[in-house]
């Protein structure tokens, strides 16, 4: 593939091109561009379930114990969203098969890496008997988590394709699991030896000093000569060594899941619940001052779950945890991380519960209405803090939920984009990032394996500082062609491209969105091109599969 640049359009030609991109429309104040938006999504429930209705005199926002105004407002209630028919060759980041834009999505992720085979087998048991009962309704989608990421089923498949899926599911041996488990730290918990089972098993069953107790002290206890006491010690060293690099691991791939799973859902309106089955959970929404997990994971596995647990943040999205193993695997799981990420999102835990199946249902269920609001920080800046919202609900017998709150914005550039995904992840994400709303269409050319591509970016998605008269901004593109049939990829280089408009053009752009344009020249006329835009000032990503030739 040779090198192509990318040029802006004039804008009266958007319409000819393609429709724009799909982008929020709730009630909402005039925005200016420049300044940053928190939105909260908040359950409110009574006696008889959701309650649906509400106005936004009906709410009271507190940011850190100070009243705001709440300048966005709007009802989502499931199915919401007028369907927008999208010419053929068409695609786009923000609609699905029927042209919809999702609202209130829900994401179950069966986490085989982090649960042992009796958990994942009790957690398949109960996952298809929620399936069995599910009426269908709502946008749900199933993923895996093994080292890597994978969809079981995603938003636009018939719901008998998943139960049959469902079905055929088994559990698997999780090595990364099997070679850490119960080693202390950060997943031990009382009841458990503190270093490697079977070590544990081994030399605890030959004296009752040891068993039950974690390594530490326990050598001084035991009685073994001086020569047997140095063998267990460096061996324990080896097997702790080899139980936290395996830890390491999983927090890795659950971090990187998590992330993914953020940035796919970031741009979708109303409630956006993901229930996480799993028997350990590696996360924190403070891994440096969890001080247990900093020792047994690298800093830059640290780096990755903060980075995730700012994703989840800024995407709104509600985690419910639940314990895999039901009531019985209650003594393996660490409570605290579990109770960290519902409270800090706005989800619920299950933990001492063998009812996984009606815990998958409540989460589906608080799906069903929600009601997000937004407002304008007006306290002090300067900080990326974590800032506390309190709503209250002027309704007889409400039950709030939402997330806890925000992390502050002023960080300067090298700090945002150090927490933002690399584009190389965004590029081999399985699912697509759609906090920047894209919409994207190729054409053949002229010549056998050249392609025209239109791409609209949603302009409102996108950072824009006002400077001069100006609004400036810039974005990276990122592509890579696919033939397919197990051919090579073609990749192209990352291309920055500066953002320049005056008000007229501001206006016309956000309503169109932003036109880029390639010409792509390629060894085959059918196959997909990959799209990523990334805003280079936050970070926030949109990206997409746009099919050629087909």
């Amino acid at each position: 593939m040779s090198p192509n640049r990318i040029f802006v359009l004039p804008f009266a030609a958007a319409g000819m091109l393609l429709p724009p991109p799909a982008t929020a429309a709730p009630w909402q104040e005039t925005i200016t561009v420049e300044t940053r938006l928190v939105q909260i999504d908040v359950i409110v429930r009574d006696g008889d379930g959701p309650v649906p209705g509400l106005g936004v005199d009906d709410f009271a926002l507190f940011d850190d114990g100070r009243p705001q105004r709440i300048v966005v407002f709007d009802e989502i209630r499931e199915g919401d969203g007028a369907a927008r028919e999208l010419p053929a060759g068409i695609v786009s980041n923000r609609l699905d098969g029927e042209g919809r834009e999702p609202a209130a999505a829900t994401v179950i992720l069966i986490d085989r890496i982090n649960t042992d085979l009796d958990g994942q087998t009790y957690m398949l048991q109960e996952f298809n008997e929620f399936l069995e009962s599910w009426p269908g309704r709502g946008r749900l989608a199933v993923y895996e988590l093994r080292r890597e990421l994978s969809v079981l089923h995603d938003y636009d498949s018939p719901v008998e394709s998943l139960i049959e899926r469902a079905a055929e599911l088994a559990p698997e041996d999780a090595l990364e699991l099997r070679s850490a488990d119960g080693i202390g730290g950060f997943e031990s918990s009382e009841g458990n030896a503190g270093l490697d089972r079977q070590l544990a098993e081994f030399l605890g069953g030959r004296n009752e000093n040891l068993a039950g107790r974690g390594f530490a002290g326990g050598v001084d206890r035991i009685g073994l000569s001086e020569t047997a006491r140095g063998g267990f010690e460096q061996l324990s060293r080896a097997q702790r060594g080899n139980a936290a690099a395996q830890l390491n691991a999983r927090a890795v791939s659950t971090a990187a899941a998590l992330e993914t799973i953020a940035y796919q859902l970031a741009g979708l309106r109303g409630r956006k619940n993901l229930v996480w089955l799993s028997g350990r959970f590696p996360f924190t929404f403070d891994p440096y001052r969890r001080t247990d997990l900093a020792e047994e994971v690298v800093p830059t596995t640290l780096a990755l779950i903060e980075r995730a647990g700012l994703a989840l943040m800024a995407a709104n999205i509600a985690v419910y945890p639940v314990n895999a193993g039901g009531g019985a695997a209650s003594a393996n799981s660490d409570r605290g991380a579990m109770q960290e990420v519902a409270d800090r999102t706005g989800g619920r835990i299950a933990f001492d519960t063998n009812d996984i199946a009606g815990a998958i249902d409540d989460a589906v269920e608080d799906a069903r209405v929600s009601y997000t609001l937004g407002f304008y920080p007006d306290g002090p800046g300067g900080d990326d803090a974590f800032h506390e919202v309190r709503i209250d609900v002027f309704h007889a017998d409400a039950r709030v939920r939402h997330r806890g709150g925000y992390y502050g914005f002023d960080l300067d550039v090298s700090e945002r984009l150090a927490r933002s995904v690399p584009m190389v992840d965004l590029l081999r994400s399985p699912l697509d990032a759609t906090a920047v709303g894209l919409t994207a269409r190729a054409v053949p050319g002229a010549d056998p394996g050249a392609f025209n591509l239109a791409l609209l970016v949603a302009l409102d998605d996108l950072n824009l500082e006002q400077r001069d008269g100006l609004w400036l901004g810039a974005i990276d593109v990122a592509m890579y062609f696919d033939p397919g049939e197990g051919r090579e990829v073609s990749v192209l280089p990352i291309e920055q491209f500066p953002i320049r408009l005056n008000d007229e053009q501001l206006e016309l752009a956000r309503q169109t969105g932003f036109i880029v344009q390639k010409n792509l020249e390629t060894d085959s006329e059918t196959g997909r091109l990959r799209i990523v835009v990334q805003d280079m000032t936050t970070g926030s990503a949109g990206s997409i599969w746009a099919p050629v030739g087909n």
